[in-house]
């Protein structure tokens, strides 16, 4: 089921970047319904990168009526702008008609992210000498965001979750769902949505490129292959998504395979799963525990599921990663709905400098400077130093001028 790479083969590294280029923000690889919206709107099969484009430009000219304009090519041909915004009413309704042990677990994991995402809020820093300098770092939160949820092939209440509490903890005061313009822009989605992320940065702020969801199981002889072959499944039911095991027992590799073909004729959705694994799964064969944190940490995952007893004897060795899930009790999903932690996480290899959304996002940071007399006085000779150095003599007459 799974492509097997060997990292002893001469084109491995070949053969693994070009796995991994295939759901890269850089690649191509969109459903077939996308591929052929595509068609229709614009006459002809043009790159993901070209269709963002387009459209980003449109709607940056003509705003409202571009926005109405796509809406109902893609999503309903009666759309107009009274019902841009879902009026309270209608969701007063949604929520009286929503089965009360739905809602029952909805405030239990808003709870659980809540906890969490206040447990790791960014608080004031103050830094006293003594002799007359103050510095503080300041952070407040953002005014108002805009939530990217997911609504293709499934519909994600949990996205809600996980990119709305962390903002409310973080003090935003205006949360707005898909509904520009903001000051920054979190979420994932597909590979329109990670170029349009991308092609806005800097107008706005974004939290990462959160493209097509991944995961890499780390395995060894302690692995129960039942557990590592149902988290490689759930990732790929995404579909697309990318679902990698590595492991340096070539036995334990084969069972994993044996039960994903298993698991798979009792599933739903096994059809997506399957085309998904067969396009962008892979088990991948190394030499030793090394190259396997060494080959993880290349991969730099979204999800990290260390499926062995002993999982600290890894985690302790990794770097990069978008979360790590620990141990035989701790699958993916855990983190997808239930445990505190944002599931909006980095991918496409980009978890070695991105880390997943939190509360922290939401918060903008500065500094605070401020000194007394005698701590001008004191501290005035360095800066004339390194103002001399650069010849920026105003900079230097800046602090002189108040000593006279």
């Amino acid at each position: 089921m799974l492509t097997r790479l060997d990292t002893s083969a001469r084109d491995f590294e070949e053969r693994l970047d070009e796995l991994r280029k295939k759901l890269s923000p850089d690649g191509t690889v969109v459903s077939e319904r996308s591929a052929q919206l595509t068609m229709s709107l614009f006459g002809e099969a043009i790159s993901p990168q070209q269709v963002v484009e387009r459209i980003c430009r449109e709607v940056r000219i003509q705003g409202t009526q571009a926005v109405l304009k796509y809406a109902r090519a893609l999503d309903d041909p009666r759309m107009d702008a009274s019902r841009l915004r879902v009026p309270s009413e209608r969701m007063v309704e949604a929520h009286k008609a929503v089965a009360p042990e739905f809602l029952q677990a909805v405030r239990a994991i808003r709870n659980n992210i809540a906890r969490f995402q206040q447990a790791i809020l960014h608080k004031d820093v103050e830094l006293t000498d003594g002799l007359g300098q103050v510095l503080k770092q300041r952070y407040r939160p953002l005014e108002r965001i805009g939530i990217c949820v997911p609504g293709g092939a499934a519909a994600y209440p949990s996205t809600v979750l996980m990119t709305a509490v962390p903002a409310q903890i973080a003090g935003v005061k205006q949360i707005a769902i898909m509904a520009p313009p903001v000051d920054m822009i979190v979420g994932p989605g597909n590979l329109f949505v990670a170029l349009a992320k991308r092609l806005v940065y800097g107008t706005v702020a974004i939290d990462s490129i959160a493209g097509p969801s991944e995961v890499v199981v780390i395995a060894d002889r302690t692995t129960k292959s039942p557990n590592a072959a149902s988290d490689l499944i759930a990732q790929a039911e995404h579909s697309p998504g990318s679902s990698i095991v590595l492991s340096s027992d070539a036995k334990m590799l084969d069972q994993i395979d044996e039960q994903i073909q298993l698991q798979l004729t009792r599933l739903e959705r096994a059809e997506l799963a399957k085309d998904s694994l067969i396009k962008f799964g892979a088990s991948i064969l190394c030499d030793s525990e090394q190259e396997v944190v060494r080959i993880c940490d290349r991969l730099a995952p979204e999800h990290l599921q260390i499926s062995v007893d002993d999982p600290d004897r890894y985690s302790s060795q990794i770097r990069n990663a978008g979360a790590i899930f620990k141990g035989h009790y701790s699958p993916v999903a855990l983190g997808d709905y239930a445990a505190g932690p944002s599931h909006v996480l980095p991918t496409g290899g980009t978890a070695r400098w991105a880390s997943g959304l939190s509360a922290n996002h939401f918060l903008r940071s500065y500094s605070e400077v401020e000194f007394t007399l005698d701590g001008l006085r004191a501290i005035e000779p360095h800066v004339t130093q390194l103002a001399d150095k650069e010849g920026l003599t105003a900079h230097r007459q800046s602090v002189k001028i108040r000593l006279d």
